[in-house]
């Protein structure tokens, strides 16, 4: 458990929002198909918005008042975001050295997770199989949804659950290497919100032996 440092945090209904410097944030708890997590909106003054989820309130909190309020651009937020998240040690105690090694951190490009999704679940399938990412604004709040798609004599759509994907990332990079603890989706959107700029995944993972690569 953490102390908040910053005064001015504000509370309304399910949602946090505070007022730094170079940007607005606001965190809100986001339950979906492919569980519940914390989305932190991060807007500056070009009203440009960054997306970053998270497991626990707690760790977007911390990453607000640690990272973000020290930060002067989008991507000077996504390096410091990687530079805690390298050396945190999934207590949420980010000033703090890593107490498991074993903790890291894998991000895949969509193609790569659409890639990991497809060889999985297409494996000595006598149809193709495809993938559609959507992605989509509610109340102001982000979903992403992965569609597996079965190409049979009548399409076959299913939207994808959270351990569904976990278990093609974790084949992906190396089920005898790593295990896939959790993931989150961070994205750049413009101003019109319609389409990401750009987007990634975080997988959290455990590793098991010294090497930390993706498995080709």
């Amino acid at each position: 458990m953490s102390i908040m440092e910053l005064n001015h945090w504000y509370v309304k209904g399910n949602e946090l929002s505070i007022s730094l410097m170079k940007f607005c944030v606001n965190i809100t708890i986001i339950n979906s198909s492919i569980g519940t997590y914390y989305q932190l909106r991060i807007k500056d003054n070009n009203e440009m918005y960054l997306n970053m989820n998270f497991n626990s309130l707690e760790e977007a909190v911390l990453f607000t008042e640690k990272g973000i309020n020290k930060c002067h651009n989008f991507q000077e937020v996504i390096n410091k975001y990687k530079e805690m998240n390298n050396k945190r040690n999934y207590d949420a105690s980010w000033d703090l050295p890593a107490k498991n090694e074993s903790h890291h951190t894998i991000s895949l490009t969509p193609q790569e997770v659409d890639e990991a999704i497809i060889n999985y679940y297409g494996k000595d399938k006598p149809y193709r199989i495809s993938v559609k990412d959507e992605i989509s604004w509610e109340d102001g709040n982000v979903f992403v949804k992965l569609i597996l798609i079965k190409h049979l004599a009548k399409e076959d759509k299913e939207t994808l659950t959270y351990e569904q994907i976990k278990h093609a990332t974790n084949e992906y990079i190396g089920i005898n290497e790593y295990k896939v603890v959790s993931f989150n989706y961070n994205i750049v959107f413009d101003n019109n919100e319609n389409e990401p700029l750009h987007y990634w995944i975080d997988l959290n993972v455990d590793k098991k032996t010294k090497k930390l690569c993706k498995k080709r």
